[in-house]
């Protein structure tokens, strides 16, 4: 099966329901299945075929989506090139990968030597003669390249089957059900593999999917109210500031679900969205590799705020030693995870494959046990700290910093000063007026060696596209360390 036949599906059986919502109109699923079937046609008028490789660069929307699936239909496989990264860093991203076309409206979103396809309002005006071709067969053969964060070295791409696809979407439709006459705002960019996965449950399950751009702190809650959306998909950072600026006493969207991935969500950070947005606050972890691997709903993550999830049945974890010994239960060891529906390779690259999936395993480079199948996690293994000996996770010294009434974000990094050893230091984002000090010493009564001894104040934490830090930059703030 095309993973495209989905809509093709819902088009036969509930013709008149809205699959997409933006701001040019609604698609119901018969004029999307129409509309995907035009454009693939005059994708491959301009030389698209089945098998290349083809760069996407646009911003979420519903033309955004259905240019994914024409490609789909056609037998070709898309990749992401973010609209919102710098020049340079799409010119890279093209050169590692090699893409035959870049799809796009608009020219400044193309990058260097890759031939320019613009989309044409005209290939969404199916004319009525218009008989389309049956879809590329789906099956094994790929359909998307997701591309991984890139937060501590260069992007790595997940080919993705027709096949693998749809059997994660059968699994996330059985443990965490869309209803049919759900409405998930598509609120992030399509150019992560998890907002993607989210639009594609939507047209798995029948529901729709509203496009109203990128909302703001300041309108998000509008968004939300104003369009009913019953869905919705945000990263920590955003959390965030999020319930930083909303001000009430009680959740103010109460039917939201809201669903929590690329980063791990602190229990104070839970605490504050459930008291603030909504009492239906999901935590999702996965990766580009996998999909979802496990999932804490509220009451899980209340009643035991230790663990980051529950692990979906179509997963097996271990933690292994550095031997590839299992250890038992509820030790801390290095994580490993297989399924019949994850990716099994890098794209073009054996090295990186050869790291990370062995004998039947993936090794995303995390740090946590399992135990009762609930998932704890702790720490990248390749984000750990090492300081003469005193090995500090970053992440545990940034959860206590967010307690702090003045740190709106923090990044934990060691520094590499010119003279002298390295220095535990804090890059932080400030929304009151604690000194450098203050904060040394609320971590110091909390964490005692493992608290920072430098603080730096920024105006922002560096982040990719999809609000991942990038840790590797963090470094650089060093020089500011005297």
């Amino acid at each position: 099966m095309n993973l495209a036949e989905l809509v093709a599906r819902h088009a036969t059986g509930r013709p008149d329901a809205i699959a997409v919502e933006d701001a040019g109109g609604e698609y119901t699923y018969r004029r999307l299945d129409r509309a995907l079937a035009y454009v693939a046609h005059c994708l491959g008028q301009r030389g698209v075929v089945p098998g290349m490789l083809v760069a996407v660069g646009m911003r979420p929307s519903g033309t955004h989506l259905a240019v994914l699936l024409a490609l789909a239909r056609l037998g070709a496989v898309s990749m992401p090139i973010t609209p919102g990264e710098a020049q340079g860093a799409r010119d890279a991203v093209a050169r590692r990968f090699g893409p035959a076309f870049l799809v796009s409206r608009r020219k400044e979103h193309g990058v260097a030597g890759v031939p320019f396809l613009r989309v044409e309002s005209e290939w969404f005006q199916v004319p009525e003669s218009f008989r389309p071709a049956p879809p590329a067969p789906g099956g094994n053969a790929p359909w998307r390249v997701n591309l991984t964060s890139g937060t501590t070295g260069a992007a790595k791409g997940t080919a993705w089957s027709h096949a693998a696809s749809l059997a994660l979407l059968e699994h996330c439709q059985k443990f965490a059900p869309f209803p049919p006459g759900s409405r998930l705002l598509c609120n992030r960019g399509m150019d992560t593999a998890f907002m993607l996965r989210f639009c594609m449950s939507s047209l798995f399950s029948g529901g729709t999917i509203v496009f109203r751009g990128t909302p703001t702190l300041k309108d998000f809650v509008d968004v939300v109210r104003r369009y009913k959306v019953s869905h919705a998909v945000v990263e920590p950072v955003f959390l965030q500031r999020l319930v930083a600026a909303v001000r009430t006493r009680e959740p103010c969207l109460p039917e939201l679900a809201l669903f929590v991935g690329g980063g791990i969500m602190s229990a104070v950070l839970l605490e504050a969205a459930i008291a603030r947005l909504t009492p239906n606050v999901y935590d999702n972890h996965g990766a580009s590799e996998t999909g979802l691997t496990a999932l804490g709903d509220p009451q899980l993550r209340r009643t035991r705020p230790d663990v980051t999830g529950r692990l979906v049945p179509w997963v097996e974890a271990q933690a292994v030693d550095e031997s590839d010994r299992p250890l038992p239960e509820g030790e801390r060891g290095i994580l490993r995870y297989r399924s019949p529906v994850f990716a099994t390779e890098y794209y073009q690259d054996p090295q990186a494959s050869a790291q990370r999936f062995r004998g039947g395993w993936f090794y995303p480079g995390d740090i946590g046990s399992v135990a009762g199948g609930l998932l704890a996690l702790h720490s990248r293994a390749d984000e750990v700290i090492n300081l003469g000996g005193l090995k500090v996770n970053p992440v545990s010294v940034e959860a206590v910093l967010a307690q702090h009434p003045s740190v709106s974000e923090a990044a934990v990094f060691a520094t590499n000063p010119a003279h002298g050893p390295a220095q535990l230091a804090a890059a932080i984002v400030m929304r009151g007026k604690a000194t450098e000090q203050e904060l040394i010493e609320f971590c110091r009564a909390r964490l005692g060696r493992q608290a920072p001894s430098a603080i730096i104040r920024v105006a922002k934490l560096p982040r990719n596209a999809a609000g991942k830090l990038l840790r590797r930059e963090l470094p650089s703030l060093g020089s500011r360390v005297e």
